[in-house]
């Protein structure tokens, strides 16, 4: 995979020294600045440097045959990683069996709101419709960098589809970027109002699609939200898509669900635990949860585990030395593959890399950090511009403040 940006996180806000030091080395940027997978989302960079953890393929799944899962992982160890790469994939055409369209339900602060100000509402529908607006601004960023969905989406619906599409970007289009507003309207769907939308008249004694746009209209159909999004990815799916994907993330990222898991897991169970929404054509759920809820979901017998896999993304040796390597390989131009070439005699032979991924944990993110403060402390080190190699004293500071207690908290 070729790396199309040259830029890199922190490249410019290194401090001098380390700046000096990673350029001696090799490095366009430091290998290990970056520790969160959601705020590298989009950077090529990531994207060549990802490893795919044990049994990826289970999760990457088959257009064809969508099923639902719940990935468990403790922090720090891929979860938010794994469903930014699973939306890379459904983007540009990974997935074996056909097109997906991924959505992305990963804001869940209104779902948390509403339960707080009301805990006996019923948190399903409110699932359903930030799913469905979530959708409609999936489909427009699909549209955006593959022109041929925007031709069918302009030439190619019929017209009760294009109505119905309409009457959709109308009632969850609220939220909608600007330039995602500005696509619709040039593709002739979105209205205005409710005039604008495009129905075509009721007819007089039969029941057919007009009819059921129209009584939509009227606020006589909306009770249903299993049925909503069933009709929203039957629509997708006649676009060219085999299947749609919901991917919810960031359950445990509220501040009224960060130290609560038992909170978290009552967002999420309803939809967990709708076999409805969760057995509708053409549909699959991605949970990636952190591995502290799922005692809870455990608990729950409405989370049926005969009709939704579930996953424990663990890390092997193999798996945490490949993601080191490749992080060097990445930000090096491809011309350092191993902390070997850049750490003293004591240190080499795997010497450092074995140390540094038995501490780490099985943590992605610890093993990171542990890189990170290898590398800073070695710059603080260096003395008239000769200590261009990790030494022991460095790796043993770095280990020090990454794994004291202090910081592990």
């Amino acid at each position: 995979m070729t790396i199309n940006r040259t830029r890199f996180p922190h490249e410019s806000s290194v401090s001098g020294s380390l700046e000096t030091f990673l350029k001696n080395l090799g490095f366009t940027g430091h290998p290990f600045a970056s520790l969160e997978a959601g705020k590298e989302e989009g950077e090529e960079w990531f994207y060549a440097s990802f490893v795919e953890p044990p049994r990826f393929s289970e999760i990457v799944g088959d257009a064809r045959f969508p099923r639902s899962m719940l990935v468990f992982a403790p922090r720090g160890c891929g979860k938010t990683a794994l469903r930014v790469m699973l939306d890379y994939y459904c983007r540009r055409g990974y997935i074996p069996g056909g097109k997906v369209l991924s959505i992305l339900h990963t804001d869940l602060s209104a779902i948390e709101e509403a339960e707080r100000l009301n805990p006996q509402i019923p948190l399903s529908r409110f699932h359903a419709e930030m799913i469905l607006r979530a959708g409609l601004a999936a489909l427009c960023r699909q549209a955006k960098d593959e022109p041929a969905l925007q031709n069918t989406l302009q030439d190619e619906l019929k017209s009760d589809e294009r109505a119905y599409l309409r009457w959709y970007v109308y009632e969850y289009g609220r939220n909608l970027s600007l330039s995602q507003m500005r696509l619709l309207r040039q593709l002739n769907l979105y209205p205005e109002s409710q005039e604008g939308l495009g129905f075509l008249p009721k007819p007089k004694q039969e029941e057919g699609p007009t009819q059921i746009f129209s009584d939509l209209l009227e606020d006589k159909r909306l009770g249903s939200y299993v049925s909503l999004l069933g009709h929203f990815v039957d629509l997708v799916r006649r676009l060219g898509f085999q299947a749609v994907y919901i991917l919810i993330d960031g359950v445990d990222e509220l501040a009224e669900t960060a130290a609560d898991f038992s909170n978290a897991a009552r967002l999420i169970k309803p939809l967990a635990a709708n076999l409805k929404l969760l057995d509708l054509p053409g549909i699959a759920f991605r949970f990636f949860l952190p591995a502290e809820i799922r005692p809870y979901m455990e608990m729950s017998e409405n989370v049926r585990r005969d009709r939704v896999l579930w996953y424990d993304l663990k890390w092997d040796t193999s798996h945490l030395l490949e993601l080191l390597h490749k992080r060097l390989l990445v930000f090096s131009r491809y011309h350092i593959e191993s902390l070997d070439q850049i750490c003293v005699d004591a240190l080499k032979g795997g010497r450092l890399e074995s140390e540094m991924v038995e501490a780490c944990g099985g943590s992605p993110r610890t093993l990171l950090r542990l890189g990170q403060e290898t590398l800073n402390q070695q710059a603080v080190m260096m003395k008239d511009g000769n200590n261009w190699l990790i030494s022991e004293t460095a790796w043993q500071r770095a280990r020090e403040m990454v794994l004291s207690p202090f910081c592990q908290r």
